[in-house]
């Protein structure tokens, strides 16, 4: 993966930058994926991948589907990446900002590293993801 996928990274920040962008794609995200992201009624469960398809324009989608597949990623930071993402843009989730980055750092698998980001009071206002790619 590495330094490649910066301009993945900058499409993802544009479409996540403020509360408004956030809400209306979570509003794409629960039509093509259901209110809760996992598909049903003839809607497709959410995978992390699907945003090739989605957003990424004239990007390579096929290496970046091949490099969002399992065999790529530590299972666990990847399952939570998607349950972040899942839960935030669901009927339900807080719908916040989340900015992405691509870190190339090397390591046999991608990993992602979820931070949440509170305010004052402790309510989440938005998610910093970064993703830690293979070199």
């Amino acid at each position: 993966m590495g330094s490649s996928y910066d301009g993945m990274a900058t499409a993802m920040n544009t479409k996540f930058k403020n509360k408004a962008s956030v809400q209306a794609a979570a509003q794409q995200f629960q039509h093509k994926h259901g209110p809760k992201g996992k598909g049903g009624n003839g809607k497709i469960p959410y995978r992390f991948g699907n945003f090739a398809d989605d957003n990424l324009g004239n990007y390579d989608k096929v290496k970046w589907l091949i490099d969002t597949g399992d065999r790529n990623w530590d299972n666990p930071s990847f399952n939570a990446l998607e349950d972040t993402i899942r839960h935030n843009l669901s009927d339900d989730g807080p719908q916040v900002p989340m900015e992405f980055s691509i870190q190339a750092d090397g390591g046999p698998k991608a990993r992602a590293e979820i931070i949440e980001i509170k305010d004052g009071t402790g309510a989440l206002v938005s998610y910093k993801i970064v993703l830690h790619c293979r070199t």
